[in-house]
């Protein structure tokens, strides 16, 4: 793996991913995302008139 890269977690087992990782000897930043955080953006926002035709 490129060294200039970093790793999204974006499942709530980030601790356990995390550490697969790291014992897999992976050296790259690992950052953490969860959209449960984030109740504005949820799949009824994706339904409006706006994202028609966009979202598949």
């Amino acid at each position: 793996m490129s060294a200039n890269c970093a790793i999204f977690i974006c499942n709530s087992y980030y601790d356990e991913i995390e550490k697969q990782l790291r014992d897999m000897g992976i050296k790259n930043p690992i950052e953490r995302f969860n959209d449960e955080f984030m109740p504005s953006f949820h799949f009824t926002r994706l339904e409006s008139d706006a994202w028609k035709g966009q979202v598949k």
